[in-house]
């Protein structure tokens, strides 16, 4: 499998969070998850730049490793 070299958080999002009302409430709750542990915060940091519209594909296997998701299952929803 293929990954980009960027993902749009929006992107990321709808697919980790489907059952939620809006886009932006979708970005809250991953912001709180990434939020609640320093370490994740870091090692995201860390990976490259997070002011931007996206993450990289290294900061995306950060995330999806706290929530306990493979990148298979990631690119299936």
């Amino acid at each position: 499998m293929i990954l980009r070299r960027t993902f749009l958080k929006h992107d990321i999002v709808k697919k980790l969070y489907p059952t939620s009302r809006s886009v932006r409430s979708a970005m809250n709750m991953l912001r709180k998850e990434i939020n609640s542990s320093n370490e994740i915060r870091k090692r995201i940091s860390n990976a490259g730049p997070t002011k931007k519209h996206y993450y990289n594909k290294n900061q995306l296997k950060i995330i999806l490793e706290h929530l306990n998701v493979s990148i298979d299952e990631f690119e299936e929803l």
